[in-house]
């Protein structure tokens, strides 16, 4: 019974986010979101949406008035089960991109873990959650998009690591 719900609630993602994508293009013309690029193990924090293809980094949509940082970690929390503090955030480096006529600011944290943590996802909106190598990562050039090829550029550096 669970596995057809999650099926139905994946397919009204399928068919919403399209719908959502073309009044977005018709009705705003710039948006803002917040992503975290958690490293665990020299491996980065990737995640598969069931709405939109490729590997992407977890976070979501900031609306007006939301504490960026807060925003960042609750969209950690719900899509990957994962849960940090706002003192394990470096400062946010803003990543801006152009999609579908609409202007996006993504302000991207970095953030590492020396525990071996497990992704717990809800097989809704989030159908993979998985710690990658840059490698593997790699071998998706689809997934590619700015944030992750920012956050692929930019890995922790050894002192951030010990924190």
């Amino acid at each position: 019974m669970a596995n057809s719900y999650n099926g139905l609630i994946r397919c009204c993602y399928r068919i919403i986010y399209p719908i959502y994508i073309r009044l977005r293009y018709l009705f705003i013309s710039s948006s803002e979101g917040t992503q975290i690029a958690l490293w665990s193990q020299d491996k980065l924090l990737v995640i598969r949406n069931s709405y939109r293809s490729g590997l992407h980094l977890p976070g979501g949509h900031v609306k007006s008035g939301e504490d960026i940082a807060l925003n960042a970690l609750k969209e950690l929390d719900q899509e990957c089960g994962i849960r940090l503090k706002v003192e394990n955030l470096s400062s946010p480096t803003q990543v801006c991109q152009s999609k579908f006529r609409v202007d996006i600011t993504d302000f991207v944290f970095c953030a590492y873990s020396l525990d071996q943590l497990a992704p717990q996802i809800d097989n809704r909106e989030v159908i993979f959650a998985e710690f990658m190598t840059p490698h593997q990562i790699h071998q998706h050039p689809e997934s590619l998009d700015a944030c992750l090829i920012w956050a692929l550029k930019n890995p922790p550096d050894e002192v951030s690591k010990q924190s």
